[in-house]
């Protein structure tokens, strides 16, 4: 499927060079050039669409009331486009995302942010790079799994409302416009669980939690040495006790390998690919069925479970007490999207194949995918397949 057009500006209403609207539509090998792709629209509901090898250039991946929409093996350069953001998905409830590279436009082309997820939205392996405002915003109850945002102008990624984050890293955020008051990872809001991420090379503060935010599990987490002296910059954290962090800095293999993820890659510039001996190399740990995150949705009143399953996301249940949707995954994995098994949701539930995510960012290893390990039942998730890459750093 092709479409080309001559638009410079990403405007309101949005012109699309394709636009998808109903249910259960399935593409493949995807070009977009000048113009942009569209699921669902304001008022246009689009559900359980599938898109795979997307390429767009020059225009925006945009998902509005887009439930259970899954992209994968997905490419978009700014290739100086303006205006806000060139993804951008807004109550998306249950949309996967997978393998997923945005570049900007290197700090000459104004657009606000790279990435922009609202309403719980799941992304995996997602890089943003070259971002001329802030790399990511995350918004309204969104997972991140596996994620590597470099050179933003703005904050590197910034994390509200109930995120779960887990394997994220910023790096060489130097350009930043305003140094002093730039963050590599900014937490704002409450209810956020944020596990093994790593911030490079920025100016200004490392990690930022602020206002009302609760961070948990910040285990694995590493920082810069940039930071050594001010790594977390909340006044709710006033001991700031991640200080004996700080002294640690990622290195980059200068490889040219070809970065490759089940049956296609997204190739990124070289140094995306970590060495061998860099400290966000095996920073997770092989999880167990009771190592698990319980990942909430904030934006949505439900009726039951199966309305939390039909509007939020494939899985997700409805807790009596809090009256919210939720969803229990095992920590440090994905799911592995098509292989007939689980309700590709995208995160690693039971009886499902799973990728084990060892690293900090997108990069998680490269070659053909090899068993991990098997976990039985017992646990509060049971019968995965976990599944890594065969070979972890250059």
């Amino acid at each position: 499927v092709v479409a080309a057009g001559n638009g410079t500006d990403i405007g309101s209403p949005l012109i699309e060079g394709i636009a998808i609207y109903g249910s259960g539509n399935r593409f493949e090998d995807v070009t977009v050039t000048n113009d942009s792709l569209a699921v669902g629209r304001s008022g246009i509901l689009a559900v359980d669409n599938v898109l795979r090898r997307v390429t767009i250039t020059g225009g925006q991946l945009y998902l509005r009331s887009a439930r259970h929409t899954r992209i994968s093996d997905l490419t978009i350069d700014a290739n100086g486009l303006t205006g806000e953001y060139l993804l951008y998905a807004l109550e998306a409830y249950g949309s996967v995302i997978h393998n997923a590279a945005v570049k900007g436009g290197g700090g000459g082309v104004p657009v606000r942010a790279a990435v922009y997820l609202s309403g719980g939205v799941v992304a995996t392996q997602l890089a943003a790079y070259d971002a001329d405002g802030n790399g990511g915003d995350l918004r309204g109850s969104n997972v991140l799994l596996g994620a590597t945002v470099s050179g933003p102008r703005g904050e590197g990624l910034s994390l509200e409302d109930g995120s779960t984050v887990m394997g994220a890293l910023v790096r060489d955020a130097s350009n930043l416009v305003v140094p002093a008051d730039g963050r590599g990872i900014r937490i704002v809001g409450a209810d956020s669980t944020i596990r093994n991420i790593g911030a490079t090379a920025t100016s200004g503060h490392a990690i930022s939690l602020e206002s009302t935010a609760q961070a948990t599990n910040l285990s694995g987490s590493v920082w810069g040495d940039a930071f050594a002296t001010d790594c977390f910059a909340s006044t709710t954290v006033p001991d700031r006790p991640f200080n004996n962090s700080c002294a640690i800095d990622a290195t980059y293999s200068s490889a040219t390998a070809y970065e490759g993820f089940l049956d296609r890659g997204v190739r990124l510039p070289p140094n995306y690919e970590l060495s061998a001996t860099s400290p966000m190399i095996d920073a997770g740990v092989l999880p167990t069925g009771n190592d698990t995150v319980t990942h909430a949705f904030s934006y949505i009143d439900p009726a039951d479970s199966a309305d939390c399953d039909g509007r939020v996301m494939r899985g997700a249940s409805l807790n009596a007490a809090t009256t919210k949707c939720e969803i229990t995954f095992l920590r440090d994995a994905f799911e592995q999207l098509g292989d007939g098994i689980g309700n590709d949701n995208g995160v690693c539930e039971s009886d499902e194949t799973c990728v084990f995510m060892p690293n900090i960012g997108k990069y998680q290893g490269h070659g053909a995918l090899v068993p991990a390990a098997t976990i039985g039942a017992g646990g509060a998730i049971e019968n995965v397949t976990l599944v890594r890459f065969e070979t972890n750093g250059l």
